[in-house]
């Protein structure tokens, strides 16, 4: 894979295309310890990760989608769960073969669970998805162009900074922002759509209030190279487990669009599913999947207590583009 695919030509008239979303799947090895317990973890279902994945493959492959794109985080590496460093590896590349069973291209971004224990080390996660490390994709479509954003090129200040911790925030570097503006350059009439693990737009206040450290720190700089291109018509985020919609500031307005902001809710965690995004010449219409575990999404809700990561309508909507 390389780090701009063209599948189809570079512009005239959108055609239908099905995209699979996903985000924040968190696999833990089944051959190690127990994953974690505790408050912290309880309403993540770490201990029926591999029903899930299972489950997720199953409707992936019967999904219509002409690929599939990962937010990141598909693993629980990094600082916080503590998994073994050994099991990382083996785990990674499993995902990549699993995902490679599928009937259509899965492009990946990483997310800051995806790297090596205390180590900043994301490399072997992008090789095994055809990235340089801190480089995302650019995807091509009829009459659409994806955007697949790196946020994981924290340089090894911040990375010393953290320890004995991993960074939960983002940071896109410099090669990848001149690598977001000229893509952003070339898509010439093509409305774009971005895709980030960390968060470029915080959601909305609601008792649950924004937290900076499930931001990208350097927004900022992605905002401006948006703002000047004007061609953004949708951003999709991971990381926060959450399913939410709303409009982007309205200096990112493109002709009178109104560009959307949208939490990709986790697979591991209420409301546990995944997003159908068909792209049409008339706009996009989003609907969640949810698995087809209903005693496991309400296990995850934890009566009730965990809604705040759902306050969207779970039924399908659509925007204009």
């Amino acid at each position: 894979m390389t780090n701009s695919m063209t599948t189809a030509t570079t512009g005239g008239m959108i055609k239908a295309t099905r995209v699979a979303l996903v985000s924040d799947t968190h696999m833990w090895p089944s051959a190690v310890a127990p994953p974690p317990q505790g408050d912290d973890y309880a309403a993540m279902l770490l201990d029926e990760c591999e029903t899930l994945h299972a489950l997720l493959l199953e409707e992936l492959a019967a999904s219509g989608a002409q690929l599939v794109i990962h937010l990141g985080d598909m693993t629980c590496g990094g600082g916080y769960f503590g998994m073994p460093e050994a099991a990382l590896e083996p785990l990674l590349i499993r995902l990549r073969n699993d995902f490679a069973t599928l009937p259509m291209p899965v492009y990946a971004l990483p997310g800051n669970h995806d790297m090596r224990p205390g180590g900043g080390d994301w490399s072997l996660f992008t090789s095994l998805w055809g990235m340089e490390t801190g480089k995302g994709a650019t995807v091509d479509i009829d009459g659409l162009r994806l955007l697949l954003i790196n946020a994981q090129g924290h340089d090894k200040a911040q990375l010393r900074a953290a320890q004995p911790g991993d960074p939960v925030y983002g940071w896109v570097n410099d090669a990848e922002l001149g690598r977001v503006a000229a893509a952003l350059a070339g898509a010439g009439a093509r409305p774009v759509v971005a895709f980030v693990h960390q968060l470029i737009h915080p959601w909305r206040a609601t008792q649950r209030p924004w937290k900076p450290f499930y931001g990208v720190r350097n927004a900022e700089a992605l905002t401006q190279l948006f703002a000047r291109n004007q061609s953004l018509c949708a951003l999709f985020q991971g990381h926060a487990h959450r399913y939410e919609r709303a409009p982007l500031p309205r200096a990112l307005f493109n002709k009178g669009r109104v560009p959307l902001s949208v939490l990709t809710p986790a697979v591991i965690e209420y409301p546990v599913g995944w997003l159908q995004l068909d792209l049409l010449p008339t706009g996009m219409q989003v609907t969640l999947r949810q698995l087809p575990r209903t005693d496991l999404v309400a296990r995850s809700l934890c009566d009730g207590a965990q809604a705040w990561r759902a306050p969207e309508s779970l039924r399908q909507w659509s925007a204009t583009w």
